[in-house]
């Protein structure tokens, strides 16, 4: 969700370290979702806000995602920066081990 050239329209306080921790959390399974094509064109490189609302007449990720459940109660975040990538990734990894009983 956050996008790999975050760069562009995220905001970021951190030091160059933080940045390249930052490069490595966006590649992790808290920060992936499927997602259509199209979908993903017109939110791309977008901030957080944008994602969640969509530009212009085209709707986000809320209205697309609305009651997929390993990604909806996360839209909820004012943020979405590497906690919530690292929480998300530990609730997926939670659902994963229930799931296949591991």
């Amino acid at each position: 969700m956050m996008p790999k050239k975050w760069r562009n329209h995220w905001v970021f306080t951190g030091t160059e370290e933080d940045a390249v921790n930052r490069d490595r959390t966006l590649l992790t399974l808290g920060n992936l979702t499927i997602i259509t094509q199209a979908l993903n064109a017109s939110i791309r490189d977008s901030d957080w806000t944008t994602k969640k609302t969509g530009q212009d007449e085209k709707g986000g990720l809320c209205k697309y995602s609305e009651g997929i459940e390993t990604l909806s109660s996360f839209l909820d975040a004012d943020e979405w920066n590497e906690a919530a990538i690292e929480k998300r990734a530990d609730y997926l990894a939670d659902k994963a081990l229930a799931i296949w009983n591991v």
